[in-house]
């Protein structure tokens, strides 16, 4: 009688481990995607004409002018910085309002008004 072949039978693996970490895998995929995503639509929406916007350092400065005056209200300087950075800022009339108190301060200064010209108010 000729001999049998012994057929080998692959062992019956079960999927259901492997399945659940599939999952795992492909849920922390989607959540990083989506993260990217809101990133980009975030750091797209800093940008005016093409260019990043960052008025954090402005802030800071007219910060450190105010500080100045508050400390040393007759500093003429400290207000037409203020002035300045306002302008930067978008704030015209409150550019408008540091002049207008440097010019109490001292009325015929000309380096007030060539700021005042320079500035545009």
């Amino acid at each position: 009688m000729p001999a049998k072949k012994k057929i080998k039978s692959k062992p019956k693996t079960n999927f259901k481990p492997y399945f659940l970490h599939f999952f795992y895998y492909l849920v922390i995929i989607i959540l990083l995607t989506i993260t990217g995503i809101n990133i980009n639509n975030y750091l797209a929406s800093q940008k005016v004409l093409g260019t990043s916007v960052d008025i954090t350092p402005l802030q800071n400065e007219k910060i450190y002018w105010q500080n100045i005056v508050n400390a040393n209200p007759s500093y003429i300087d400290a207000y037409l910085q203020l002035a300045k950075v306002d302008v930067e800022l978008g704030y015209t009339n409150e550019a408008t309002d540091y002049i207008a108190k440097a010019l109490v301060l001292n009325p015929n200064s000309a380096k007030i008004t060539s700021v005042q010209k320079e500035l545009g108010l």
